[in-house]
């Protein structure tokens, strides 16, 4: 199952010195497929596990709205 992760909204959750290049857009760009660990990771060493990345994550057909309150997205039929 594919889904979307709301990552720069946890930014701001995020504590200790690893994390904090992250907060800059041009550095959190710099995030690389870690195939060794099936996550993604910064040249920094920083990285999020990837049952976090679920947790967070909505399934693709879902947006989250501003207050957290999550829809589904509605699609004519094919």
């Amino acid at each position: 199952m594919q889904r979307r992760v709301p990552l720069p909204r946890q930014l701001d959750h995020l504590d200790g010195p690893v994390f904090e290049p992250l907060k800059d857009p041009s550095y959190f760009r710099r995030f690389a497929v870690n195939s060794d660990i099936d996550t993604i990771a910064w040249p920094n060493g920083s990285d999020f596990s990837p049952d976090f990345l679920y947790e967070i994550g909505k399934p693709l057909g879902e947006s989250t709205h501003p207050s957290g309150a999550v829809s589904s997205a509605r699609h004519p039929p094919a």
